[in-house]
């Protein structure tokens, strides 16, 4: 992995050639004032920031990231950066030219078959260039490898080089999941349906997010940018479930993990994890898991 500060000269020799990456690159630094990237033809990335905010236009269309979230530049994508004041630390990630389509043979394909197949150069991670929020995983994977760049050991060399790949196979898998979920949303063109599906998901990771929260089917929606019947439409049909009945057992997920590992009194546990009523509460708990809350906690904790 090559560690450097932000580029201020082109990377390629031509803005509409995407930059040929013979390792992966992590450009990171500390600015206290604002920066601009000219648009250009991008290699497949990470773009993210430790704090302060990311401002991208990608493929004409505009993504904001924070701390807690980041986005995914395709290979071949149309990208403009800017980095707003106030002090901001950015970092982006760049793969190897050639590993996404490694990576991507090495999950589908035998070894036999790798051997002696000719690769293609890139993979179409299209569906992932949206916001995404930052898993504990991806939060610390970020924050380590600036500090594995900065060593000289082989070592962290290639703990480095094993996160980065790591890293690249989450977001192939996403992107393979992605497309087969994207794929039961009524629309024939392919530009739309991807469109449609990254709103989709916004929306469904801002619920994930924020399920502690009283949300209603127009705060839903609006994260999508669509009209609540458009929302509610195509939310079912993409994901299978209704926008409320797929908050409601996310809110129930976590409420079990909490009756596992906390001693929290279930009233205490239904509002935080966003219902105003116990009784609904236990009503829903049990029609998921079979279960009352406090059964469910006391078999738990046998």
């Amino acid at each position: 992995m090559v560690l450097q500060p932000l580029p201020h000269d082109d990377l390629s020799s031509d803005r509409n050639i995407p930059p040929v990456f013979l390792d992966h690159y992590l450009f990171t630094e500390t600015i206290t004032r604002s920066y601009e990237y000219p648009e250009h033809a991008t290699g497949l990335g990470i773009l993210s920031t430790f704090n302060g905010r990311g401002d991208y236009l990608v493929n004409g269309r505009r993504i904001i990231t924070d701390a807690h979230s980041f986005t995914v530049a395709n290979h071949g994508s149309r990208l403009r950066i800017s980095l707003p004041k106030p002090a901001t630390q950015p970092v982006f990630l760049f793969f190897h030219s050639r590993l996404a389509a490694t990576v991507h043979q090495s999950l589908v394909h035998s070894q036999e078959y790798l051997l002696e197949a000719d690769l293609p150069g890139t993979v179409d991670l299209s569906y992932m260039e949206r916001v995404h929020y930052k898993s504990t995983t991806m939060q610390e994977c970020l924050g380590l490898l600036p500090r594995l760049g900065d060593s000289c050991s082989s070592f962290h060399s290639l703990k480095a080089d094993g996160i980065i790949r790591a890293l690249l196979e989450k977001l192939i898998v996403q992107n393979c999941t992605a497309a087969q979920t994207a794929a039961r949303l009524k629309v024939i063109k392919k530009s739309t349906r991807t469109e449609l599906f990254r709103r989709l998901s916004l929306s469904k990771e801002w619920m994930e997010a924020n399920y502690a929260l009283p949300i209603t089917l127009e705060q839903m929606a609006g994260v999508a940018l669509l009209n609540s019947h458009h929302f509610l439409r195509m939310f079912s049909q993409c994901y299978g479930v209704t926008p409320h009945r797929f908050l409601n057992h996310h809110r129930l997920e976590r409420s079990k993990q909490m009756l596992k590992n906390s001693d929290e009194q279930i009233a205490v546990i239904a509002n935080s994890v966003g219902f105003e009523s116990l009784s609904s509460f236990s009503w829903l708990f049990r029609q998921r898991f079979g279960l009352s809350p406090s059964a469910f906690r006391q078999q738990a904790k046998r």
